[in-house]
């Protein structure tokens, strides 16, 4: 998510992740600023507060399909641990930081998800050069992704069917 952190600025400039974990039945918060000293993180409230949509979402959902019926009964895993759809979450302290200063965080939380979605652990530091080599492996897979990246003949073929100048 890209949040303000309570700031009052125009546009987010913070990525932070957060994540439902379904074995743990709580919501996951990974922000790769150094949290503030003896004050509640301002990230975790913004989390909170897309959090709490989220569950109202999943609420109104819940309440409002219509039955089903099945001739097999089978076990159904759980979203959240009651019936009330909600759930509590953790900010991850030992998530990986980046250096004052740098404008990593979107690659910390694209690594985040890369190693969550591979069931890997997440580590609690990345230095400098693993950010870098991960960056690259990024820019490498949007432009060697065949079926997925334009050339750009491609680019400009859709840019001429549009009426768009070049």
């Amino acid at each position: 998510m890209n949040s303000m952190g309570g700031r009052k600025v125009k546009v987010p400039d913070h990525w932070t992740l957060l994540v439902y974990d379904t074995s743990k039945q709580q919501w996951m918060h990974y922000n790769s600023l150094t949290k503030p000293k003896k004050k509640k993180d301002p990230y975790l409230t913004d989390a909170s507060i897309v959090k709490e949509y989220v569950e109202e979402q999943m609420r109104k959902l819940a309440f409002t399909k219509p039955p089903s019926f099945e001739l097999v009964s089978t076990p159904k895993p759980t979203l959240f641990p009651t019936n009330t759809l909600s759930a509590p979450i953790s900010s991850i302290d030992d998530a990986p930081q980046q250096q004052p200063g740098s404008v990593d965080c979107g690659i910390i939380v694209c690594y985040i998800i890369k190693q969550l979605a591979k069931q890997k652990p997440v580590p609690t530091y990345l230095t400098v050069e693993n950010l870098k080599k991960f960056r690259a492996e990024l820019i490498h897979i949007f432009l060697n992704d065949k079926p997925r990246t334009w050339s750009t003949e491609e680019w400009k073929s859709n840019q001429l069917m549009r009426g768009m100048a070049i």
